[in-house]
């Protein structure tokens, strides 16, 4: 039994157009998710200043949040 609303996909696909270089995705536990989808990986101060390469929130709201943090992060 899937979890997965018709909409989802659809919000998901806000996401990467609002963020380029993230994909997003609603996992089967209702989680949702991003990851960094750039083929520069992250640079070793980026780590250190936080940046990661996997985000989660329990909204799309919520996950839009965590991905402008990590947007910021990544300017280091």
């Amino acid at each position: 039994m899937s979890t997965r609303r018709p909409d989802d996909e659809t919000e998901a696909a806000r996401i990467e157009t609002d963020f380029p270089g993230w994909r997003a995705w609603r996992s089967g536990t209702g989680r949702w998710w991003a990851f960094r989808t750039a083929s520069r990986p992250l640079s070793i101060d980026q780590l250190r200043a936080g940046c990661r390469l996997l985000v989660h929130a329990d909204t799309p709201a919520e996950l839009r949040v965590q991905i402008r943090v990590e947007i910021v992060r990544a300017t280091v």
